[in-house]
């Protein structure tokens, strides 16, 4: 094998870090997270993490991007393939919805780099541009399902965007941790009707 460059090293580094971090957010909760367990998780020493990431923030945002990134391209395929037929459709995102809420943290992520944001200027300027992305996405998501359902896009399609952001967030956080399959189709069913209520097709008066 090839000796890896000093960019590959870097990249296999941070990956490993990710996903130790991941699997300790969720087992000790943001805060109680140590950066000491998660490098060693990772099989790297404290110095290593700090090399790589300035702290569990920065390292939170991260993880945030590379979840956005695949829950997009979920959507998106999801779109193609179902959007054109309202029943499959409206079937279809009430599973993905219900998957993605019970397979990342990503809503108690979504809060607490929210506070940390206000706290902190120059997290905030990175925070703002990860919420950049998210909305431009939400955005062309929601487009996509409009014209893939043979509707006109609606003139307030920001606003539209950001309230499910919203509500994706606010289900998320509602849900009864005793019982989180539950509360997750629940939520699933929620969004579903709310997203096939937008793309039904229009009654003549």
């Amino acid at each position: 094998m090839s000796r890896m460059t000093r960019e590959q090293s870097r990249d296999l580094t941070q990956q490993k870090l990710r996903e130790a971090a991941l699997k300790e957010f969720a087992f000790a909760g943001f805060a109680g997270a140590s950066i000491d367990r998660i490098s060693e998780a990772a099989g790297f020493s404290r110095g290593a993490f700090y090399a790589n990431y300035k702290g569990k923030h920065e390292l939170m945002l991260e993880l945030m991007c590379e979840m956005s990134a695949l829950e997009v391209e979920r959507w998106r395929e999801l779109i193609l393939a179902h959007a054109a037929d309202s029943d499959d459709f409206a079937a279809s995102v009430a599973e993905r919805f219900e998957a993605f809420m019970q397979e990342t943290p990503w809503a108690l992520f979504a809060v607490e780099a929210q506070l940390q944001a206000r706290r902190d200027p120059l997290f905030a300027a990175r925070h703002r541009e990860y919420m950049g992305y998210v909305n431009q996405s939400i955005k062309e998501l929601l487009s996509m399902s409009f014209q893939q359902a043979g509707k006109q896009l609606p003139e307030d399609l920001e606003l539209l965007g950001h309230t499910f952001y919203s509500l994706a967030l606010g289900l998320f956080l509602s849900t009864d941790p005793v019982c989180p399959t539950t509360g997750a189709k629940a939520a699933g069913a929620a969004m579903a009707r709310l997203y096939s209520g937008l793309l039904a097709p229009t009654r003549g008066v």
